[in-house]
């Protein structure tokens, strides 16, 4: 098999290292197995953690930093990417990310998507009529109500008021239940003539045992006990917002995607959802890139079921037309085999999955056995074709 071209198109490696990052270690492995085959680094993403560096690093723009609150209310900085000059992309992971916190203090009564509503705001600002917002790798629970904050929707109280927590400063998940009416006069304005479309990977509903509080509730933090009061607090708060906006939105495929927060863009926001990974692909122009490659590597931090569930790497191996895909993944999980039925040709791993995870050995130890692992499929590719690696899953280290 020709390989002159490789198209290098991996997603982030959550914790270790991001989509560039294992591009980068991706292609030097290359180029020592194979010196005079070209590469292409173009990483891919889905909504959430590393999209504007994807879309950054495969269709340019400008990165315009900004201060914003974080989920836990400190000042952090943060950045959007400016496309051109009138669209735009925020991403809600570097703003009110599950990156941007530490185990011991997730909370989900106290985290807020406020600095997510900064970041739009500042796009809006900078005069951009077209905001794509990605809503993976949030640390929120919130209903958004943090975000339409911080976009001028005024939440009130009993007496008319606004409701304001008790640090007098942004909203969060456990002012919602105080909520029993809002007012969006400012917000309007500020919104009028802008369209806002939800970058995700996912399209649960608000509610119930497949909604935002059910599904992703337990790996941001939240116990049972907390679990049951975010749920009823969501329905709450929904009720009011569907009130006001006299249209129901709690049931919209991807309402429940960051928290709620797709829930509060689509309703407060008169925002429109895409998949994720099919708003990444068409402003990195993909599929140019994939017709001039004649092998595609991939990857992720861990290939299971999940992956092929409108995540990136499936996207891809649905893109690829047929070309070989071969995906690379730090260690693989349940249902794993699904990727094969979305176009991906081959998986290699580099570490066990009974290994407990460990950021800093799998750092450490990556750059080695991922050289180690593209030497083994990249010889069986070059000699004998993709056939001998069809439907395979290889461990670093197998003989072939």
């Amino acid at each position: 098999m020709e390989l002159r071209h490789i198209l290098i198109a991996p997603n982030a490696f959550k914790e270790t290292f991001s989509a560039g990052e294992i591009g980068q270690l991706m292609a030097s492995s290359v180029r020592n197995v194979l010196p005079e085959t070209t590469c292409m680094i173009s990483p891919i993403a889905d909504g959430g953690d590393s999209t504007i560096e994807a879309v950054h690093q495969g269709a340019d723009g400008e990165l315009i930093p900004c201060k914003v609150i974080g989920p836990y209310r400190k000042v952090i900085a943060s950045h959007f990417l400016r496309l051109d000059a009138t669209s735009g992309l925020v991403e809600m992971a570097l703003s009110s990310g599950l990156a941007l916190t530490e185990e011991n203090e997730r909370n989900l009564r106290e985290a807020t998507s406020y600095g997510l509503g900064q970041l739009i705001k500042a796009a809006i600002d900078l005069g951009l009529e077209r905001i794509y917002v990605g809503v993976g790798g949030s640390a929120t629970n919130d209903c958004g109500i943090g975000m339409a904050q911080a976009l001028g929707v005024r939440f009130l109280d009993d007496d008319g008021k606004d409701i304001m927590p008790p640090d007098g400063g942004f909203l969060a998940a456990e002012d919602l239940p105080r909520v029993r009416s809002i007012d969006t006069t400012t917000s309007d304005r500020l919104l009028e003539g802008r369209k806002i479309i939800i970058a995700s990977d996912v399209d649960n509903p608000l509610l119930g045992q497949n909604g935002a509080t059910a599904i992703y509730g337990p790996q941001k933090g939240g116990d049972e006990e907390t679990l049951h009061r975010l749920e009823r607090w969501l329905e709450h708060c929904a009720t009011i917002v569907e009130r006001h906006c006299q249209e129901e939105y709690r049931n919209v495929p991807g309402a429940g995607a960051a928290g709620g927060v797709g829930f509060g863009l689509l309703a407060l926001c008169h925002a429109t959802v895409e998949p994720g990974f099919g708003v990444v692909a068409k402003l990195i122009h993909l599929q140019e890139k994939i017709g001039q490659a004649d092998l595609i590597l991939t990857g992720e931090g861990r290939i299971d079921g999940q992956s092929a569930m409108g995540k990136a790497i499936a996207g891809l191996g649905k893109s690829a037309g047929g070309k070989p895909v071969i995906a690379i993944a730090g260690t693989i999980g349940e249902g794993y085999e699904r990727l094969f039925e979305k176009g991906i040709s081959c998986i290699g791993y580099l570490h066990h999955p009974d290994t407990p995870f460990d950021p800093a050995r799998v750092k450490e130890e990556t750059p080695a056995l991922l050289e180690r692992l593209l030497s083994q499929l990249l010889s069986i590719s070059k000699k004998d074709g993709i056939a001998p690696l069809k439907g395979k899953t290889v461990f670093v280290g197998d003989r072939q």
